[in-house]
């Protein structure tokens, strides 16, 4: 008779459990993941089978975090000559890929030894041609040798799991993002890269990479900051959130940009975008900022398959889904406590207990008063041709706060959706529980959206209510009293960061009138800018 397993045995037992899907991997990994796991099946089909377990694959991850480099030069059988070599990686690994280390193997380590067929020969391995083929997809996917290892792992897990509520999660989260997966990998296919530039600044955490290629994207990353652009023949979008000025004293930022585009041989092309203010008072709002703009755009992307434009009832279609997303992420949460997604959303302020009290409220309200956890708000849309050549209609929704201003190509800026700069408080928001679900149910208040089209050398503003802080004007009109020019038209295509350095300079601008005026609050708060401009 066993004795029963106390709670601490429990809790060491789910600390190490492995799962793969948000918050702690990303779509790029999760869409690899679905392409190999295909791959991983058809080789099944032919009577291979993985070969190793899935475990040795992630303490591979975890542990040795070996590059993509080292991971190639094992698929040749060579030495990588590093700290992360042979001798130093976990045994079965060794024994799979490294056959001369075979000296080295725990003949003990019968979990290591591949599967046998009927005559009693080892079966073949899909795993070896697994890495290669995610090797040479990794690039498509902006992925690095130990996520590699980790979709790797997340394979073997779902082939060999003998808890099969794992395999179905997994194939789930595959079937969700293969379509995504498909089309980037066939654009990268058909429009190889000719040319990638790094260019790393003096602070070690900077860093632009360029890609040459039609659409392209360039992207710069800090700690509080984040920026990339987009660009077809005839749009380019910027897009960028920035902690704010000095004297708006914040200290992390809680918004979050994001936009996608839909491949080059897709037509006709698509720019998808959003922009998400974390709600300050909400547990996890940053977490909620950054998951929601990806969400949001990856589901609306997807609609684009089914042909026709995409209107207002297919942003409110993909809203409803990313908060749908939220609650799983909410119990997924609860239900991992010890994990590092949790110690993410936790923060500082807080203990394990409170954060669990929060959640499990904003799933089932039994305390008014208290906030709801991974709150945002969201402004999200669509850029999509109109038929006219050079001009696109651009489908908005907004749930909360938050400023569009549409410009004219003789400069002239009108207002779309506008944000009250004297009002703090947050009607709505995107975010787990039946608060924000109601959103979407209710049918004297329907959440807002709006259509406009943007003709040759227009320019759309999209910003976070952090721009509006401090004055009554445009935010087109204050920044460009501020920065002593139209930036709008400024900014040029090849600029890794156009709409980060606007963010820079007005809180820049803001820092310096505050110390001569500290009436002068001016964006005192988070500040996120997304620009789009036709006709480039």
């Amino acid at each position: 008779m066993k004795w029963p397993a106390t709670s601490q045995s429990r809790t060491r037992e789910q600390r190490r459990r492995f799962q793969i899907g948000p918050p702690h991997d990303s779509d790029d990994l999760l869409q690899l993941f679905s392409l190999a796991l295909e791959k991983a099946d058809s080789e099944r089909k032919a009577g291979k089978c993985f070969g190793i377990p899935f475990a040795a694959v992630l303490k591979l991850a975890n542990r040795n975090r070996p590059s993509s480099d080292e991971l190639s030069a094992f698929c040749r059988q060579d030495k990588p000559g590093s700290a992360n070599s042979a001798q130093t990686w976990p045994i079965p690994v060794r024994r799979l890929l490294a056959p001369s280390c075979e000296r080295c193997i725990d003949p003990t380590a019968a979990s290591s030894m591949p599967a046998l067929t009927a005559d009693n020969s080892p079966a073949p391995t899909m795993f070896k041609d697994l890495l290669q083929f995610c090797l040479e997809s990794a690039q498509s996917f902006n992925l690095q040798g130990p996520q590699v290892c980790r979709v790797l792992a997340a394979v073997g897990q779902t082939l060999d799991a003998r808890d099969g509520r794992f395999a179905q999660r997994n194939r789930s989260l595959a079937d969700q993002h293969r379509a995504t997966a498909r089309r980037r990998l066939a654009s990268a296919i058909a429009s190889p890269p000719q040319e990638q530039i790094n260019m790393v600044a003096a602070d070690p955490q900077d860093q632009i990479v360029i890609k040459k290629q039609t659409p392209w994207q360039v992207q710069f990353r800090r700690r509080e900051e984040e920026a990339a652009c987009l660009r077809f023949d005839c749009l380019v979008l910027w897009h960028a959130s920035y902690i704010g000025p000095r004297s708006g004293d914040k200290s992390e930022n809680q918004d979050a940009t994001f936009a996608l585009t839909t491949p080059e041989m897709f037509s006709p092309p698509y720019m998808v975008f959003a922009l998400a203010d974390g709600v300050s008072t909400s547990l996890g709002s940053r977490l909620a900022a950054s998951s929601i703009v990806r969400r949001f755009c990856e589901l609306v992307l997807q609609q684009t398959d089914k042909g026709g434009p995409i209107t207002g009832s297919n942003l409110i279609q993909a809203a409803r889904k990313t908060q749908a997303s939220l609650e799983e992420l909410t119990r997924t949460l609860l239900h991992e406590v010890n994990s590092y997604a949790f110690e993410a959303m936790l923060g500082s302020a807080m203990t394990h207990k409170a954060a669990t009290r929060v959640l499990e409220n904003t799933l089932e309200p039994k305390v008014p008063a208290m906030p709801a956890a991974l709150t945002s708000t969201l402004i999200g849309g669509v850029v999509q041709p109109n038929g006219n050549p050079g001009g696109f209609q651009v489908e908005l929704l907004r749930i909360g706060d938050g400023t569009v201003e549409h410009i004219d190509a003789q400069g002239n800026p009108r207002s779309v959706l506008d944000t009250d700069p004297e009002v703090m408080e947050i009607t709505e928001a995107l975010g787990p529980g039946p608060q924000s679900r109601a959103l979407f149910e209710q049918q004297d208040h329907p959440l807002t959206t709006a259509t406009l089209t943007l003709a040759h050398g227009d320019c759309l503003l999209i910003s976070s209510d952090g721009l509006a802080r401090g004055h009554q004007e445009l935010i087109s009109n204050k920044l460009a009293e501020i920065l002593g020019e139209s930036f709008w038209k400024k900014a040029r295509p090849d600029e890794a960061d156009a709409a980060l350095q606007v963010l820079h300079r007005a809180c820049g601008s803001a820092d310096r009138l505050f110390l001569e005026d500290p009436q002068q609050n001016l964006f005192a708060d988070n500040v996120s800018l997304i620009m789009i401009r036709a006709g480039d």
